[in-house]
């Protein structure tokens, strides 16, 4: 399991690949610069919000489009930590290893997502906008 652990750096120490946090820490995280992007579809984001201050890339599966729509939020900062959130964490797993793939060090995923599994953004009281 070791072998297949690929380790990259970011917010002071190692990050694993494929890396995790809870919403309040991603919530915490953002406070202190970290980009977090929304990956979900747009009529997800539209029926039910977006955590407070996301930016947003729709994970299509098109890693080109979504790294070149990355590479446009962080200036092709590859070192910028970045939080990933979907509904439940696939998309945003699948996100996270193409910017991994891409050279980005500090890119961990939210588990539980925006509504799905019992610690979610929304279950967690944190804020919330429209869009």
């Amino acid at each position: 399991m070791f072998e297949k652990m690929k380790t990259v750096m970011g917010m002071g120490s190692p990050v694993p690949a494929g890396a995790t946090v809870t919403p309040s820490e991603a919530y915490r995280r953002q406070a202190q610069g970290t980009l977090l992007i929304d990956v979900r579809h747009a009529p997800e984001r539209a029926q039910l919000g977006a955590p407070a201050g996301a930016a947003w890339i729709d994970w299509t599966g098109d890693t080109a489009a979504f790294l070149a729509a990355t590479k446009s939020l962080t200036g092709g900062d590859t070192s910028k930590s970045i939080a990933l959130i979907c509904k439940s964490g696939i998309r945003s797993g699948h996100a996270q290893a193409a910017l991994q793939g891409a050279g980005y060090g500090d890119v961990v995923n939210v588990v539980g997502g925006f509504d799905a599994g019992p610690e979610n953004w929304r279950a967690s009281g944190l804020p919330e906008e429209r869009v």
